[in-house]
């Protein structure tokens, strides 16, 4: 576990933005079993009408995967999705499955996360109730969360614009059109937590009763307001192209140098021809390294995986210093652990503790046996600590010795692994390895005869 798993994981596991009531304009955090984000936007839509989308973030570590006949390995998630109006009336109903494949690389949120979109389709304005369930079909575990929405009206002839949409980011569109807007996938952020973890801020919204008269583009002025109103920071305008009748903006703006906190973010849109001039804000938060000074940002069982993975690689003494600390100096001593590690320390990604965290979720999946999961196994120490080998015999069918493997790695020198199968049950332990600091046992090829 290290810091871009750390704050994927804070996305859901702390508390929803704290501004207001229930009413409040902020992410929803689903209560039970699974951990879920939901958010929503509004959109025009048909003539006095208004169309909700609505975004849904679930950690795909929670969900449990069954590998089928063909072995490939998969989650089934159910969502039920139901609106009612200020009369009580039911105006959407319906439920589906979405198919969650296991991670496979878990360095970045796309793996880590469970993304879903749905629209309520055309909607008249006012105040409406939702609520979201979410239920792994393979476990017992389930969450849902209910929340009040306003529904605007988008009047005709007066230039106006959707609810800001925060984004995670912006693809090329491809088969899956689940968040296809226009040419490209729109990845929706539904806990609208940016900084560290996403220090670019990427948002989408619609301009509507757009005049092609006059200039050809019109100009857009982001700024950052503290809750108290003050202005933390402004960025330098932007040209938007019209599109006569609509036109979509999509944009990023760097977070970076913003600390933590909660805060309104707000898109001033002028068109100089028709000397017009529009507004649109939307709260979000920012959440940098900062945080870990002032709470803890991982939970018991977090800090427990993260120790494990530092048993195997880090050195004694590191390892007794982070057992000793509580769980906002595990924090910061993991932050500054994979910082001093980073191959790359200039970009985003780190290269080391992304391979770590694969090897170790490998092993999870691969080497369990019975109640001992895998990471705790020989092969998963060997692997966590030593990466995937150049090569592997595998020896199952020899008629003279108990299933073997020997694991073979070409890397500043060559040495082997030698994982036997005892009592032909799946459970393989290190009998022999060609590496000085570790097991050594001349008489390895005995101990695999057969009794």
């Amino acid at each position: 576990m290290g810091l871009k798993e750390l704050i994927i994981i804070l996305c859901l596991v702390l508390p929803c933005l704290p501004l207001r009531a229930q009413t409040a304009d902020i992410p929803q955090a689903g209560k039970g079993s699974l951990q879920f984000y939901v958010d929503h936007a509004g959109f025009k839509g048909a003539a006095g009408k208004t169309f909700e989308e609505f975004y849904l973030m679930v950690l795909a570590d929670q969900i449990k995967y069954v590998t089928n006949k063909d072995g490939r390995s998969s989650g089934i998630i159910k969502l039920t999705f139901r609106m009612r109006d200020e009369e009580g009336k039911t105006v959407a109903d319906k439920n589906w499955t979405t198919e969650a494949l296991r991670p496979q690389d878990t360095a970045g949120m796309r793996t880590k996360v469970i993304y879903d979109q749905w629209q309520s389709g055309d909607l008249k304005p006012g105040v409406y109730t939702a609520e979201v369930k979410v239920e792994d079909q393979n476990s017992s575990n389930s969450s849902s969360a209910s929340f009040m929405l306003s529904v605007p009206l988008y009047q005709e002839g007066s230039l106006s614009g959707s609810q800001i949409e925060f984004v995670s980011g912006i693809e090329r569109a491809g088969e899956n059109r689940t968040f296809q807007k226009g040419n490209s996938s729109v990845i929706p952020s539904p806990s609208r937590r940016f900084g560290i973890l996403s220090p670019v801020l990427y948002l989408y919204y619609e301009l509507y009763n757009v005049l092609p008269a006059g200039t050809d583009s019109m100009i857009v002025t982001y700024s950052i307001k503290s809750p108290e109103g003050r202005t933390v920071k402004t960025y330098p305008p932007m040209k938007v192209k019209k599109t006569a009748g609509t036109t979509a903006v999509m944009h990023g703006v760097s977070v970076s140098a913003i600390p933590s906190g909660i805060y309104e973010f707000v898109a001033t849109v002028s068109d100089p021809a028709e000397k017009k001039e529009l507004s649109l804000t939307r709260n979000f938060e920012v959440i940098q390294m900062d945080y870990a000074r002032k709470k803890s940002i991982i939970t018991e069982e977090d800090a427990e995986i993260a120790g494990r993975i530092l048993k195997y690689i880090a050195t004694p003494a590191q390892y007794k210093i982070y057992q000793g600390l509580n769980l906002t100096g595990k924090a910061e001593f993991l932050i500054q652990y994979w910082k001093r590690l980073d191959p790359t320390p200039e970009t985003d990604t780190n290269e080391l503790l992304k391979k770590i965290q694969q090897r170790y979720n490998y092993a999870n999946q691969n080497f369990s046996w019975g109640k001992q999961e895998g990471w705790a196994s020989d092969r998963g120490r060997i692997l966590i600590k030593y990466g995937f080998p150049d090569d592997i015999e595998r020896h199952v069918y020899e008629s003279d010795t108990v299933p073997y493997e020997i694991w073979i790695y070409n890397q500043e020198k060559s040495y082997i692994f030698v994982f036997a199968d005892e009592r032909s049950d799946g459970h393989y332990r290190l009998l022999h390895s060609s590496r000085e600091d570790e097991v050594h046992n001349e008489n390895w090829m005995e101990q695999l005869r057969k009794m």
